[in-house]
């Protein structure tokens, strides 16, 4: 959905379903994934983790 760069974080919205849900990543990690606005990934919630996975097709 959209991504709030930083210096050193990057704060990462998501919309599921209608719902928004967000998460916090270190600049060098979203710019290792590539992370950019409008990209469709899989997204696996834990209890206190969020975890990405790219939708290639």
């Amino acid at each position: 959905k959209s991504i709030k760069k930083g210096k050193i974080l990057y704060h990462i919205f998501f919309d599921f379903e209608g719902d928004e849900i967000s998460s916090i990543i270190t600049k060098e990690k979203a710019l290792e994934l590539k992370l950019e606005e409008g990209q469709e990934w899989l997204c696996f919630v834990k209890e206190n983790d969020i975890i990405l996975k790219a939708v290639y097709g």
